[in-house]
């Protein structure tokens, strides 16, 4: 008696599960479909849509939350090379590392507070502002590479971390010039 109960449990959560699942994929495959659509013509459309899929909201957004979600990214990803920099700014002696590390962090700075001010702009529609805003930030990631390359084997420090947030700009342009019109 008691094995034929546990046998009806275990059919009845099952049949719960089944009926709840295509609720679940249906709920969330427009988000996807949205996303796939919004990265359709970026150069980096693996990494526009997986930083998309990640971020919680993602699959609820339109097309101007996807936007506000690319510019967060990237500047996460900012903020986390800016400490990074930091952290190997205070661990070093070489002067030539120090002033190249200093010029990226100043770099970098600007970059932060350039995609912090465009998460706003694009939630106030301000997308001409977006896009200056996070094109200036990639060409102060520019700017330190360039510095980098001027002094040999210092490209190796910060050049795959300025080629990342370079990737999570142009995705951010991307989605702002579709809600830009």
């Amino acid at each position: 008696m008691m094995s034929h109960l546990k046998y009806i449990t275990l059919i009845i959560s099952l049949l719960s599960i089944l009926s709840i699942q295509p609720h679940i994929t249906s709920a969330t495959e427009p988000g996807i479909e949205l996303i796939r659509e919004a990265c359709k013509d970026s150069l980096y459309y693996d990494l526009c849509v997986s930083s998309l899929q990640s971020d919680p909201e993602g699959l609820k957004a339109d097309i101007a939350g996807l936007a506000a979600i690319s510019i967060k990214v990237a500047h996460d990803n900012a903020v986390q090379t800016y400490k990074y920099i930091t952290e190997v700014l205070n661990k070093t002696a070489d002067a030539l590392v120090q002033q190249f590390l200093n010029d990226c962090s100043e770099n970098y700075s600007d970059a932060v507070d350039q995609l912090g001010d465009s998460i706003g702009q694009v939630l106030d529609k301000m997308y001409g502002e977006v896009n200056v805003k996070v094109t200036a930030a990639m060409s102060d990631v520019d700017s330190c590479e360039q510095s980098a390359k001027e002094q040999p084997g210092k490209a190796s420090l910060l050049s795959q971390h300025n080629f990342e947030l370079s990737k999570l700009c142009n995705n951010a342009l991307v989605l702002t010039k579709l809600i830009s019109g």
